[in-house]
Parts: C-alpha cells; sequence; structure tokens
C-alpha cells in the first residue's frame, strides 16, 4: 500500500524546495536516470537541480582500493548496513562532510574549482554527470526571503530602559 511516485515526489517537494539544495548520492548514474526516468514516465516537470555523487568526491579526496560506497564507509569508519536505503543515504551525506574536512573546506565549489569534475545537473528529461559537467559553482544562498504563508508577526520589544545605578 505504498504511495506511488507523484504522491511521494509531491510530499518531498512540500518539505524541500530542490532547487536550494545539492543532492548527495553514491553512485549517481544509476539513482539519478533512475529519478530522470520516473520524472518522464509519470511526466512530471521539475525545477532544474544540482547534485554531487560521493563516487566522485571520494576519487578527489582519498586514495583507496575502489569507491565503493561500503569501500568509502569502511575506510571512513563510518557504519553502513549496505543497501539499506536510511543507511547508504546515510553514510553518502558522512562522506561528502568528511570531504569537505579532508579540503578543509566548508564549501563544494571550492572542492570541485579546480578539479576534473563540475556539479552533476538534472533538468528536465537530461541528465549531466559530474564528469562532464561545466558547472564549477553553484549559489543556493537565499537572502531575506520569507514565506510569507509561514511567516508569524513577532511584535517588537520596546528598547530596555537604562536605569542609572543607586548612590549610596
Amino acid at each position: 500500500n505504498a504511495d506511488q511516485f507523484p504522491a511521494v515526489w509531491q510530499k518531498l517537494q512540500k518539505t524541500i524546495n530542490m532547487s536550494k539544495k545539492i543532492i548527495v548520492c553514491h553512485n549517481s548514474g544509476f539513482d539519478i536516470n533512475v529519478l530522470r526516468e520516473l520524472f518522464t514516465f509519470y511526466k512530471i516537470s521539475t525545477t532544474k537541480f544540482y547534485y554531487l555523487d560521493t563516487v566522485n568526491l571520494g576519487k578527489l579526496t582519498w586514495s583507496t582500493e575502489n569507491y565503493k560506497l561500503s569501500t568509502l564507509a569502511n575506510y571512513l569508519n563510518i557504519g553502513l548496513n549496505h543497501h539499506d536505503a536510511l543507511s547508504d543515504a546515510t553514510a553518502s551525506a558522512k562522506i561528502a562532510i568528511k570531504s569537505l574536512e579532508k579540503h578543509k573546506s566548508t564549501d563544494f565549489n571550492r572542492v570541485l574549482e579546480n578539479s576534473r569534475f563540475g556539479y552533476g545537473v538534472l533538468e528536465r528529461n537530461k541528465n549531466t554527470p559530474m564528469s562532464s559537467s561545466k558547472v564549477k559553482k553553484v549559489s543556493l544562498k537565499v537572502k531575506n526571503q520569507i514565506d510569507k504563508s509561514k511567516k508569524k508577526t513577532v511584535p517588537k520589544k520596546a528598547p530596555a530602559k537604562k536605569v542609572a545605578p543607586r548612590k549610596k
């Protein structure tokens, strides 16, 4: 009795604005292409979004025998119950964070700027993987934008009065 993909995608879109997030996955060739095929099959139009593949982040960051999720997780001492969706996603996120730490950066733009990889891009029916992408910089910062439907008015507090110290 699980929801069909369109219902799941709609719930996800209400929770997460994909155009203002970077998706992190492992072996994006599979994940992103399945997502693209689902959009096509269900005739869902989607906004462009960017993604990072931890296979490629691993290649930029560490020298390991291979870049499988289980290998990277083991190398980095990250717990993994392989092929459990939540565990795989959590491990991928932790690998991405550890890549930033290893590069002494808080920004993937800096990690990618002088590399052979760019951000992966999924838009409409086109997937541009990190290995082909020329996108080296993504700005997702939102300045002073408030969802007015959820905005709560908070009364302004009166400035505190200065009280002179008591004389003895």
